[in-house]
């Protein structure tokens, strides 16, 4: 499949994707756009009519690939980045009388962003929070109008000592915070300072955060 994050935008409002199938066997496609919304750090899908996918249902031939083309039917909002995931749904084929044993079927969700007409540059605030299992966690908000994509999260002590470090592949909408579980056994003191550093597809931050 390529690509696997879709971007459209007003002056580019449709895009091409290439599926292909890698098995032995045929793969009956069904194609499902479903907007994406994130709400108390939790994703929530609906169907909807604002994006229009093309062929709506294919097969795929054994070790075959199939074009297909997304559009947008709404205009992209001025400010605020609108927020998809077109999902590849497999079709099971019918049962034979002698299969015996599991068949799991495909699902994928592939994210689809649209840029708004304008906007400014990445804003996150970050944060050292209590989580209700009384555990430490990392929390970031994002006060800019595009999906901040998060890849990597460290922590470190003043002196340099590591505290905490992790690998992670998460979105954090436009005005949507998001939590992850502070990893690592070190022992923190309330009101110390710690540095977190974290990877995104628009570069590197940094910024101090107080334990909690």
């Amino acid at each position: 499949m390529d690509p696997v994050r879709l971007s459209l935008t007003a002056s580019a409002p449709i895009v091409a994707l290439v599926i292909r199938n890698s098995s032995d066997e045929p793969a009956v496609i069904q194609l499902e756009p479903t907007n994406w919304a994130q709400q108390d750090g939790v994703d929530h899908y609906v169907p909807t009519r604002d994006l229009i996918a093309t062929p709506p249902i294919f097969t795929l031939p054994p070790h075959g690939t199939q074009i297909v083309r997304l559009g947008l039917r709404r205009a992209p909002d001025p400010r605020t980045e609108l927020t998809y995931r077109l999902y590849l749904v497999e079709v099971p084929p019918p049962v034979k009388p002698d299969f015996a044993g599991t068949r799991v079927a495909l699902r994928l969700g592939i994210p689809v962003f649209v840029t708004p007409t304008t906007h400014s540059a990445q804003a996150l605030q970050w944060q050292l929070v209590k989580r209700a299992d009384n555990k430490l966690g990392i929390a970031a908000r994002n006060y800019g109008e595009l999906h901040a994509r998060i890849t990597s999260i460290s922590l470190s002590k003043k002196d340099g000592t590591a505290v905490s470090a992790q690998t992670i592949a998460d979105d954090v909408h436009a005005g949507q915070e998001r939590q992850w579980p502070v990893q690592g056994n070190a022992m923190l003191a309330p009101g110390s300072t710690l540095r977190l550093s974290a990877s995104t597809e628009r570069g590197e931050v940094s910024a101090d955060v107080v334990v909690p």
